[in-house]
């Protein structure tokens, strides 16, 4: 019975991945590569020995560009190439999150848990991004799902969970939130582990802490650095706090339609709720499950008040999976134990209507490149500003220039193609031609810059055209002495 079980499991779960693919391959190439996709891309398609001491000057650990390094050997850095990595992660969570959602609820509320995950916009869209974000939430959901043998079978493995979350760490520094929260919940739940299960968790951090080592002088740096200059981050308003969760519930619609079918059942079941007095809804597993999510994404919040802002979407993107468990749970309950495969329909049907399936990063670079290529003008020069959307523009508009990492500024200079900011104004070109200026909202990191007061000082604006997300082009024909 148990193979037979086991047969029937690995056909839901085999089906599952395959609807994974079926919503998100066609649309894996959407979107245009944007925001932080070159950058990851630029260095990843180096060697080893280039990229990684680039990296040791910044805030991102390597593991994710080791992997995206090899992946690109292999398949290239189109957008298909570069992003089915972050969907292999997203798929590869599928059997993790049943097999843990089982543990928790049962079969049938473990399929719909990984439905949610499969319809849920913001995993969807990480899905398709070459970002580390579908990489941090499988690591995040192995190391809990390690965490529940630790506490509740007593089949806990140490190098496992050792590795797992050497892996997080070496994929986001944010990873440091999941290791408090491990180390929190095992104190909360200390009274059900055995004097050697507290030691192999120990042991577990040892070999956490050693295979770690060597990029723990450079975190601590980032840590200080982060603490007295902090980040781009905007302090949360208080709206964010449930704003998240109704968007990881794909948006106002979604949630209600959600909540409606959980009102009714706890108005049809509303004598045996408090017969109970939801005595049943906080078992020691479902609490676990509470406190998973409950630790990290206000504890990101409140430290985000109270010390550096941290809590944007992405940031908490992890948290999800235990979000989806915790709702699970509260449905699983005030049915009480009620068989009714509508309900469980009627639970999943607004993520899948609500899920927007079309990325929209509200940028379009491609049409921006295609726009200033379309232009067949003689000594033509293009400045862009900010001057790391450079990466970004050369993506779109000549890949051999981008793929040149090696001969950088040279390439680029042989086709005109300048990053600049306000004091670099003086060494432009006097030749003929035109000159383009791509603004992707230079503004907002240079403000006050008088980049498009000076060009249009020193020469005629004959065209402009704006894009997504308020970024505008400017082209410009140079005055002739």
């Amino acid at each position: 019975m148990n193979l037979i079980r086991e047969i029937k499991e690995y056909k839901v779960i085999i089906t599952l991945i395959v609807l994974q693919l079926l919503v998100s391959l066609p649309f894996i190439s959407s979107a245009a590569i944007s925001i932080d996709e070159p950058f990851s891309i630029f260095y990843a398609q180096q060697e080893l020995g280039e990229f990684l001491p680039v990296l040791n000057q910044g805030n991102n650990p390597p593991l994710h560009f080791i992997l995206l390094h090899y992946w690109i050997e292999l398949f290239g850095i189109s957008e298909f190439s570069v992003r089915s990595l972050s969907l292999l992660f997203s798929v590869l969570t599928i059997p993790v999150l049943y097999s843990f959602g089982k543990k928790i609820l049962n079969i049938d509320f473990s399929i719909i848990l990984v439905l949610f995950f499969i319809f849920s916009t913001f995993n969807h869209y990480h899905a398709l991004e070459a970002r580390v974000y579908s990489l941090m939430v499988l690591l995040t959901v192995l190391i809990f799902d390690e965490i529940y043998n630790l506490i509740f079978q007593d089949k806990f493995s140490f190098i496992k969970l050792a590795l797992w979350n050497v892996l997080l760490m070496y994929s986001h520094y944010l990873g440091g939130i999941v290791v408090i929260v491990e180390i929190a919940i095992l104190g909360l739940f200390y009274s059900r582990l055995s004097k050697q299960n507290v030691l192999n968790f120990i042991y577990s951090g040892i070999i956490s802490l050693i295979l770690f080592s060597p990029e723990l002088i450079l975190l601590i740096e980032r840590v200080s650095d982060f603490s007295t200059n902090g980040t781009w981050v905007a302090k949360p308003h208080v709206s964010e706090l449930y704003g998240n969760i109704i968007r990881f519930f794909n948006a106002k619609y979604s949630i209600l339609l959600l909540s409606m079918v959980v009102l009714v059942i706890m108005l049809y079941n509303r004598k045996l709720i408090i017969k109970d007095r939801f005595r049943g809804l906080f078992s020691q597993k479902n609490t676990f499950i509470f406190l998973i999510f409950g630790l990290s994404y206000f504890g990101m919040y409140l430290f985000s008040i109270l010390k550096q802002p941290i809590f944007i979407d992405r940031y908490i993107l992890f948290t999800t999976p235990f979000l989806f468990i915790s709702f699970l749970i509260l449905v699983k309950y005030v049915l009480f134990e009620q068989k009714n495969q509508l309900v469980l329909v009627f639970i999943v049907l607004p993520m899948i209507i609500f899920c927007k399936y079309v990325p929209d990063t509200d940028r379009n670079p491609d049409e921006i490149a295609k726009f200033v290529k379309n232009f067949k003008t003689k000594d033509k020069q293009i400045l862009i500003c900010p001057p790391f959307y450079d990466l970004t523009f050369k993506y779109h508009f000549q890949k051999e220039v981008f793929m040149n990492y090696t001969n950088q500024d040279s390439v680029s200079n042989i086709h005109s193609i300048y990053s600049i900011s306000d004091e670099m104004m003086s060494s432009l070109s006097n030749s003929n031609g035109s000159i383009f200026f791509v603004d992707a909202k230079s503004e907002f990191l240079f403000p006050g810059n008088r980049i498009l007061e000076d060009l249009k000082k020193n020469f005629t604006l004959e065209n402009h055209q704006k894009f997504k997300g308020d970024y505008k082009v400017y082209q410009f024909t140079i005055n002739k002495e």
